[in-house]
């Protein structure tokens, strides 16, 4: 922004140096034709000489009244990005604290070990660089609080989904959608031959065919969403004890930097379970409505 200001300052005071030269040329110039063709006074002259002073006050005035309305708009756009930060910020906190609320007490209670794994995490780094561990954010850098803010974010995600598909279990019989294929099938093999088909048998064969069909979708999506029930059980286990590992690394080893590769390493580690999160989402129906992380590193 500074860049900005000095660049326009410089813009006005060259087109004030131009500008006072030729209209300073072009007015003497003028006002010395008048002298010697005597068709005014010395007076008229030095008086016409000088206009390009009020046209250069002008000028000057104009620059400052841009220069102070770009300034003003640019300070209008800032404040209007803080606050839409800020309004998505709260949304997003919103968010998670009615995640958390849904879970059950025993995920609550999971997700609450693992915040306090996460906040000795932070009081070890701070520590290691020779601070007090009273205040966890001062003297971390913004990329290890975001780090570890992220992974717990992750980790609550994974809870909530792992939620969602409970609630899907219990909405889905699976033996019932299993028995409507068989039957689906043996109504469509009671037609006989397609090539046999008067225009009431292709009528209802096309139904029975889309019935099939959408039976068996059904069936998948169950099956892919009870593939993914695992693969989240197993990773939320995983998650946790590579956050553990962690805090266990750091303190034997003494190293910020240890701690911080670590932390990258489980952050990249979990991109799988961040699509598999996505895939659900299609299937069950739920929305994440994902936007800005929220900070859960300090929620009470």
């Amino acid at each position: 922004m500074r860049l900005n200001i000095f660049f326009m300052i410089f813009l006005c005071l060259v087109s004030m140096l131009f500008i006072q030269y030729g209209y300073g040329k072009a007015h003497a110039n003028q006002a010395s034709s008048i002298i010697s063709n005597g068709a005014g006074t010395s007076a008229d002259a030095a008086k016409l000489s000088v206009n390009w002073k009020r046209i250069a006050l002008y000028l000057l005035l104009l620059s400052c009244f841009l220069l102070a309305g770009g300034m003003a708009w640019r300070l209008y756009r800032d404040i209007s990005v803080q606050s839409k930060k800020s309004g998505d910020s709260e949304i997003s906190r919103k968010k998670a604290q009615e995640m958390l609320a849904s879970l059950s007490n025993g995920d609550q209670q999971n997700f609450g070990q693992l915040r306090d794994i996460c906040s000795q995490l932070q009081g070890i780094a701070k520590g290691m660089r020779g601070e007090t561990v009273s205040s966890y954010i001062s003297g971390i850098s913004e990329t290890h609080v975001s780090g570890i803010n992220r992974l717990l974010w992750i980790y609550l995600k994974l809870l909530y989904s792992k939620k969602e598909i409970d609630n899907f279990f219990q909405t889905i019989d699976v033996g019932s959608i299993e028995g409507h294929v068989r039957q689906t099938e043996e109504r469509l093999a009671m037609l006989g031959n397609e090539t046999e088909d008067d225009l009431g048998r292709a009528k209802r064969r096309r139904s029975l065919t889309d019935l099939l069909k959408t039976s068996m979708q059904r069936l998948k999506n169950y099956r892919m969403v009870k593939e993914n029930h695992e693969f989240i059980s197993i990773e939320l286990e995983r998650l946790y004890l590579k956050i553990t590992s962690a805090l266990e690394m750091g303190i034997h080893r003494q190293s910020t930097d240890d701690i911080t590769g670590e932390i990258d390493a489980v952050s990249t580690s979990v991109v799988y379970a961040e699509q598999t999160i996505q895939e659900l989402e299609a299937v069950i129906g739920f929305s994440l409505d994902e936007g800005e992380t929220p900070m859960l590193l300090h929620e009470s």
